[in-house]
């Protein structure tokens, strides 16, 4: 698959990838195309985050 273009911090955000919780309690979104984006390495780090949430809940930060 195409990997997704950049997310950047301007326009208010607007522009940035959507965050790893879901609207319905217990979904959470991995991979190039929610937060932190595109590539492998930033995929890896999505997979992180949802693991921390998952097992530290809506207080997990990533950087401790």
């Amino acid at each position: 698959g195409a990997v997704p273009p950049s997310a950047l911090a301007a326009a208010a955000g607007e522009l940035l990838h959507p965050a790893n919780t879901a609207a319905l309690p217990g979904l959470f979104t991995a991979g190039g195309w929610s937060h932190p984006g595109g590539g492998l390495p930033h995929a890896g780090m999505s997979g992180a985050l949802v693991a921390g949430l998952i097992v530290e809940g809506p207080e997990f930060r990533g950087s401790q």
